[in-house]
């Protein structure tokens, strides 16, 4: 039989399994959701686990409480009032070096900290490095150029040496750097710096901008931000810059990250992916459950069935369920007596003298079944405490078989059972 209605009781069952199972997609995303919703990246940018990675220093600075936003779009307007782009290690390609100048020129407070390593992912592990190598000298020279527009001159060293000015006080610690990368420039106004060059400076004749340069992105880097008091002097770095309560946004576009806002994909991503799963799916179940079957639709079975079948087995079944079945059977008895006396014109007789009657003509006819009998039997039946309704069925069909041996002959009918 085809189910009818558009929410049977298994298409209720299946709306409620895909609802959980979302419930629970949704849980799993809440909770593992920061692992599975990106491709691993060891480069050197915010979203990077790796040891020339940024993530390890914005989570620091979450940590410390100071606001922190990874930004894929528009960096720079939103860093227009009390807030200070970070430009982490441009790539040296055209594209993103033109973005970075651009966001400078929109931002009110920038911090550029120059690239300084290129590296590879491992073949197997893709959020850590299997390579890493020093960038040329003239690569970094070249983003400090274009990104900046100031003319100036990056070296390497052995070792930084002593700060011979030092504007961040004794938050600057000591400092440890592999292969140190300073920068000179006369663009540049010195914030800490060595004899060989400075390691943070401020770019001079803005009116209304504060530009500032890290030359080393070792101080902030993974696998330097631990050793000595690299951190320290990161965060003094970040605190220097900053106004009280500005945010410090670090954008990615820089990094090849450009992600432009848009309803349609915040809706395929997390979190509001799970809200959209839900909706499709629930969409899918209502469309299944209204599209038609194919063929005409299967009649249902009337609730009253039609013909005599139904009437007595409704009967008989009401007779049983209330204890009248000897009483029935009597009367089964009585009338099946009265209509064979009728059908073979019986005189008048009363009980006694109408049965020997029909014993008579019975033994005439060759009847094998005798109507003493079959009294004897329903009065056997009628008689017992408890009324089993087999022995009604075999007495009454005792006597049934009795009135085809009378009326049709005995040769006609099967024996009695």
């Amino acid at each position: 039989m085809s189910e009818r209605g558009p929410f049977s009781k298994r298409m209720l069952i299946l709306i409620g399994a895909v609802a959980v199972g979302s419930l629970l997609l949704g849980i799993g995303l809440a909770v593992f959701g920061s692992k599975v919703s990106r491709a691993p990246i060891s480069d050197a940018n915010s979203f990077s686990e790796s040891a020339v990675g940024h993530k390890a220093f914005v989570e620091l600075l979450k940590k410390l409480k100071i606001p922190v936003v990874v930004s894929q779009y528009g960096s720079g307007k939103k860093a227009k009032d009390n807030a200070v782009l970070v430009l982490a290690e441009p790539r040296p390609f055209k594209k993103d070096v033109a973005r970075g100048f651009q966001l400078l020129r929109d931002a009110s407070t920038s911090i550029v900290i120059l690239p300084k390593w290129g590296s590879r992912p491992m073949p197997k592990r893709k959020r850590w490095i299997g390579q890493a190598g020093l960038l040329p000298v003239k690569d970094v020279q070249w983003v400090a150029h274009n990104i900046l527009n100031i003319d100036a001159e990056v070296s390497r060293s052995d070792s930084i040496g002593g700060f011979t000015v030092n504007r961040l006080g004794s938050k600057a610690g000591s400092v440890h750097l592999n292969v140190p990368q300073l920068i000179t420039s006369d663009d540049l106004e010195p914030v800490l710096a060595t004899a060989n060059g400075m390691l943070i400076g401020k770019m001079k004749d803005l009116v209304d901008k504060d530009v500032y340069v890290l030359s080393d992105p070792d101080l902030i880097a993974t696998h330097g931000l631990g050793k000595a008091d690299n951190a320290v002097l990161a965060v003094a770095m970040i605190e220097h810059v900053r106004q009280a309560e500005a945010t410090v946004i670090f954008d990615e576009t820089i990094h090849g990250f450009l992600k432009k806002p848009s309803v349609w994909r915040a809706l395929i991503e997390f979190p509001l992916v799970v809200a959209s799963l839900q909706v499709l799916c629930t969409l899918l179940l209502l469309l299944w459950a209204g599209i038609g079957r194919f063929g005409s639709p299967q009649v249902p079975e009337p609730a009253i069935e039609p013909g005599k079948r139904f009437l007595i087995d409704n009967t008989a079944a009401l007779l049983q369920f209330g204890g009248h079945t000897s009483h029935t059977l009597r009367r089964y008895y009585n009338s099946t007596v009265r209509d064979v006396a009728r059908r073979l014109h019986a005189p008048e007789l009363d009980d006694a003298g109408l049965e020997a009657w029909l014993e008579r003509v019975g033994s005439s006819k060759g009847v094998k079944t005798s109507l003493s009998d079959v009294r004897r039997d329903i009065n056997s039946v009628i008689a017992s405490k408890r009324v089993q309704p087999r022995s009604v069925v075999l007495a009454a069909n005792r006597l049934y078989h009795w009135k085809q041996e009378m009326l049709h002959g005995a040769a006609s009918n099967p024996r009695s059972r």
